[in-house]
C-alpha cells in the first residue's frame, strides 16, 4: 500500500549545523545546514533540504541518495567515474 506523507514546514525545524557524517572538507571553508522534514517509520529514508556555502566536500555514502538541486551547482562523482557536473533543475 502507497502512503502519501506531507513534509514539516521548513520554518518549524532547527537545521543541523555540523557536517554530516562522513562528509569531509576538502576545499574552502563551506558551511552546510541542513533539515529533515521526514523520516519513514522504520528509518531508513529520510526527507529534507541541504545548503552549503562555496566550497568542495567530499562525501562517502552507504546508502542511496536522490537530488534535487533548487539552486547552484553540484559535481558528482561516482567512484571510479568521471565528474558529472549538474545545475539546478
Amino acid at each position: 500500500m502507497s502512503t502519501i506523507s506531507k513534509l514539516k514546514n521548513i520554518q518549524d525545524v532547527d537545521p543541523i549545523t555540523d557536517n554530516l557524517e562522513g562528509w569531509k572538507v576538502t576545499e574552502g571553508s563551506p558551511i552546510m545546514k541542513t533539515w529533515i522534514l521526514h523520516t519513514n517509520n522504520d528509518e531508513t529514508m529520510i526527507s529534507g533540504y541541504w545548503e552549503a556555502t562555496p566550497g568542495t566536500y567530499h562525501a562517502t555514502y552507504k546508502e542511496y541518495e536522490f537530488v534535487h538541486l533548487l539552486e547552484g551547482h553540484i559535481i558528482i562523482c561516482l567512484l571510479y567515474t568521471s565528474p558529472s557536473p549538474r545545475d539546478r533543475g
